[in-house]
């Protein structure tokens, strides 16, 4: 089985979870660590491995962040010097995470990133250009 995780600097993570929720109902397989000025890292490792934990034999672990190369991030790509079966991908947005929701559990943890990267290029969009059929009205 396929888990999730969004992994953030403050409350982003939590209230994506939260909209999902609000979207989709609280039956979702989706976890969440939020981390503020407060936050040390031992106290993130403590709930990462227990999210490693909280799985079973032959799950895949699909951690999503909002910022490559932040603490949060930096953190978790420990996790793949030892785990083979954890996966991490940045960027991360409502559109992905839905995606992630709705994605058939038949999909590999690295097949259901790859339709996330894609969903998640497809929802950006300038609605001006599409409104006006050009960058702006002038």
């Amino acid at each position: 089985m396929n888990r999730f995780l969004i992994a953030s600097h403050g409350n982003l993570a939590k209230e994506i979870v939260n909209t999902v929720h609000m979207i989709m109902g609280t039956d979702k397989n989706l976890e969440y660590i939020g981390v503020n000025p407060e936050t040390t890292i031992d106290e993130v490792k403590e709930k990462l491995n227990n999210f490693l934990e909280s799985g079973e034999d032959g799950d895949q672990f699909c951690i999503l962040t909002d910022v490559f190369g932040g603490s949060i991030t930096n953190i978790c790509t420990e996790l793949i010097t030892r785990h083979d079966d954890v996966h991490i991908l940045t960027g991360v947005n409502l559109p992905m995470v839905l995606e992630v929701i709705n994605a058939p559990p038949s999909l590999s943890c690295t097949e259901v990133i790859d339709l996330c990267i894609t969903r998640g290029k497809e929802s950006f969009i300038y609605v001006n250009k599409i409104l006006y059929g050009k960058e702006n009205r002038k």
